[in-house]
């Protein structure tokens, strides 16, 4: 068996087993970690059809109404107040876009949170959402969205100035086929924005199973900052910018996740929680920039001039 993202073989045995902390899959899953790319691959391996399984009903990305409530709405501005966004807009910038509004396509768009802000920032989004309940709450919100996958939307090639994947990357069978995909979709002078966990910060290797963003088992890889490179190196994209950054939700969902054994975000200690990783977001972002080791990885890539790497 080989790395998702490298192709180098991994070992026999899993470094991290955990149970699913919401409770919807049943049995125990394994991340194997590569020991050429520091990335983790989630085991058993499954197919599209078989991951929408492991989605619980009140999935949170899926059921959300919208960021409704301070807390919510406060998160998503520090969200798109990162570097992340502000250099996305900066690439695409020079082209028009349709009607001179840039295109992107926000993959895995949920219920809209991002994408509804975003079109209120001047972009024309296209929501791609596999789940039909998710979709049916973003078009109420207005924006676009068309239910399906990479694999399954049939998108005409070079019709979005930016693909995002905005904690959507590690949910997919294959990363490297996801990014190829993306890659196809960009037009000349286009842009990936990727944010995903990083498997080798110190907070998962402080809490292993109990790290929030391990979310076993929807999260199928689990990126470092090398499996990241080598990922997007094999599907012909290269970052031009790649930083650490800190998460909003971090703190208070692997501290309720340690308290419970389940990721349930609610209740009164979660929210005092919430709000003070909330108002400390600044800072924990400052010094993951700082020292280089953050809970996330946010990333800038763009089609590198030799094309698509050979399948090793």
């Amino acid at each position: 068996m080989r790395c998702l993202a490298c192709r180098y073989e991994l070992p026999g045995h899993g470094a991290i087993t955990s149970e699913d902390p919401q409770g919807v899959a049943p049995g125990d899953f394994e991340v194997r970690v590569c020991p050429g790319c520091g990335g983790g691959t989630t085991l058993p391996l499954v197919g599209a059809e078989e991951l929408a399984k492991y989605y619980p009903q009140a999935y949170g990305p899926h059921s959300r109404q919208g960021a409704s409530g301070p807390l919510a709405r406060a998160a998503m501005a520090a969200r798109l107040r990162t570097r992340l966004f502000r250099r996305l807009r900066r690439v695409v910038a020079s082209r028009g876009g349709d009607g001179g509004r840039p295109s992107l396509l926000d993959v895995g768009s949920g219920s809209g949170d991002l994408g509804s802000v975003l079109t209120g920032q001047g972009w024309r989004v296209v929501g791609l959402e596999p789940s039909a309940a998710a979709c049916e709450l973003a078009r109420r919100r207005g924006v676009e969205t068309r239910e399906g996958t990479l694999e399954t939307a049939e998108l005409p090639e070079a019709s979005f100035d930016a693909v995002v994947f905005h904690h959507s990357l590690e949910h997919v069978p294959d990363p490297v086929d996801a990014l190829r995909a993306a890659r196809s979709l960009l037009r000349p002078g286009g842009a990936a924005a990727i944010a995903v966990p990083n498997f080798d910060s110190r907070q998962r290797r402080r809490l292993g199973s109990n790290w929030w963003a391990l979310d076993l088992p929807r999260h199928r890889f689990h990126f470092s900052f090398r499996a990241l490179h080598a990922a997007l190196e094999r599907s012909g994209l290269e970052s031009t910018w790649l930083r650490p950054t800190a998460s909003v939700l971090g703190p208070a969902a692997s501290a309720q996740q340690r308290r419970s054994g389940r990721m349930e975000m609610s209740g009164g200690r979660f929210l005092a929680g919430y709000g003070a990783a909330l108002v400390t977001y600044p800072l924990r972002w400052a010094l993951a920039e700082a020292l280089g080791d953050g809970e996330f990885i946010a990333a800038i890539a763009t089609p590198r001039a030799g094309g698509i790497s050979d399948e090793a």
